[in-house]
């Protein structure tokens, strides 16, 4: 540090002869060069460092709405041990995931978030090898055919997951799944929909998520064992940023109940 200070000074005295340069000038310009200007590059190395939640967590991205809503296709002429059933169609697991709209896709849950993934065992599910899942930390939700469950869990709990030999294939319970194939294009205009939640979850920090889309609650019920219930008066534009919403297990459209009373013969 010693010789460039030494080295600095000397530049600023040959300059002043050279250039004519004002000594207080030439000294601000030095003080910048050692101590401020090092600063500014240290502070932008280490900004990589941090992580925002604005930007960290999947659901706090808002997109834009989609054109049409993804249906899988039903699957008939595969093993039943390699075909994952879910209300919007089938899922391949000797293939990657399904290609799907970039605004109902998830790539990767931030490392310390607990996201909602697919299981599949090779075979039918004894329960040691449940157990063995468990064993991890993770969450089991619930069955999914064909042996498969719905899993909670972070990404390290996925990673000890992935070394259980009984497992095939694990993959993200994508935002496309989440949408009923009962909505009709086209998928705007505001309407009443139902939202279903996953057990155990902080109900009070979906409906601050869905308010702050503009949606109004309509009603709401909460069972932390088998998850909550909301009925939502929203702008169907915002269908995908609901499903991105971590903790909303399904969409549809709300139905209005009537009383269907036979006609009695006269």
């Amino acid at each position: 540090m010693k010789k460039i200070i030494t080295f600095v000074g000397a530049t600023i005295i040959k300059m002043k002869r050279t250039f004519r340069i004002p000594l207080a000038v030439l000294a601000m310009t030095g003080i910048f060069s050692l101590f401020i200007l090092p600063a500014v590059f240290a502070i932008i190395g280490i900004l990589p460092l941090f992580t925002f939640p604005s930007l960290k967590r999947q659901e706090n991205v808002i997109v834009g709405p989609v054109d049409s809503l993804p249906t899988l296709p039903k699957l008939e002429d595969i093993p039943q041990n390699y075909k994952i059933s879910l209300q919007v169609g089938d899922i391949d697991t000797r293939k990657t995931e399904p290609v799907l709209p970039k605004e109902l896709y998830i790539e990767k849950y931030p490392i310390s978030e607990l996201g909602y993934y697919i299981i599949q065992f090779k075979d039918v599910i004894l329960p040691e090898w449940s157990q063995k899942v468990s064993d991890t930390g993770a969450i089991m939700i619930g069955y999914m055919p064909n042996n498969a469950f719905l899993v909670k869990m972070t990404e390290a709990q996925k990673s000890k997951a992935r070394g259980i030999t009984e497992i095939q294939w694990i993959g993200i319970f994508q935002p496309a799944y989440k949408i009923s194939t009962s909505f009709k294009p086209p998928h705007n205009g505001t309407s009443i929909i139902t939202i279903l939640t996953f057990p155990h979850v902080d109900l009070d920090n979906v409906k601050s998520r869905l308010i702050s889309l503009g949606g109004k609650i309509d009603s709401v019920s909460d069972n932390k064992e088998t998850g909550g219930h909301i009925r939502l008066v929203i702008d169907l534009t915002h269908l995908a940023n609901i499903a991105r919403i971590n903790n909303v297990m399904w969409i549809e459209p709300w139905i209005e109940p009537r009383l269907n009373v036979p006609a009695v013969e006269r």
